[in-house]
């Protein structure tokens, strides 16, 4: 019974030496390469890697030949930029904007006044303070009509989230006091009248994450018992 044919290392080392430059001979070929019968694998491998590396129209022309057109290149669309996120847009500078994008300065001036603040309100006017909120309504060409519940005194006491353009109204807003005038002549008192602010507005920090969380949970629960 004979043995199996078995090639020794050196013979095997030959062998897919041999296999090897004859794919590459085979890829020259196909890439219209010019080289010799004697043209080493690396030579050969170098030429295959410049010619794989051409430009497309210039690779196209060496595979179809000089006097063939090249097929037409239809050059890509320009991708449209993804719209500013509500994120992005609260950070942007309106300033900063082209006056001639008056749609991105709409959507930024709108983006910061609806930004939420957590804050505590206490009603200073003893006209109303008794009174446990009221309905603020506010408005402008870039936010339209905003309004929202505004709870007051212990309503906030571990903070309400208003929105910004809302908390700005609320800073504005006065009420009239009588003062009396110290040093009146001959000991009749007299009164002036100064504004000052309706509300004592304290801005708390905002909520972390996991406290979102458990208050998102509190109002789910409320909404439900509720219900």
């Amino acid at each position: 019974m004979s043995r199996p044919f078995s090639l020794n290392r050196k013979q095997q080392k030959e062998h897919n030496m041999a296999n090897d430059i004859e794919s590459l001979r085979v890829q020259a070929t196909e890439l219209n390469i010019k080289f010799s019968g004697n043209t080493g694998a690396k030579t050969l491998q170098e030429k295959i890697n410049r010619e794989m590396t051409k430009p497309m129209n210039q690779g196209a022309a060496s595979i179809l030949g000089d006097n063939e057109p090249l097929p037409e290149i239809m050059p890509k669309a320009p991708q449209k930029a993804a719209p500013p996120t509500l994120a992005q847009l609260q950070t942007m500078v309106v300033n900063d904007i082209d006056p001639k994008n008056q749609a991105l300065v709409r959507q930024v001036v709108r983006a910061k006044a609806l930004v939420l603040r957590r804050v505590k309100i206490t009603n200073l006017d003893p006209s109303d303070s008794e009174l446990p909120g009221a309905i603020i309504t506010v408005m402008n060409k870039y936010t339209g009509k905003v309004s929202k519940f505004i709870p007051f005194g212990e309503g906030t006491e571990s903070g309400y989230h208003i929105p910004q353009i809302i908390l700005n109204h609320l800073q504005d807003q006065k009420f009239v006091i009588r003062k009396a005038v110290k040093g009146s002549p001959f000991g009749v008192k007299t009164y002036k009248s100064t504004y000052v602010n309706k509300f004592a507005i304290t801005i708390l920090p905002d909520l972390t994450p996991d406290e979102l969380k458990a208050l998102a949970d509190r109002q789910s629960a409320s909404q439900s018992i509720s219900d």
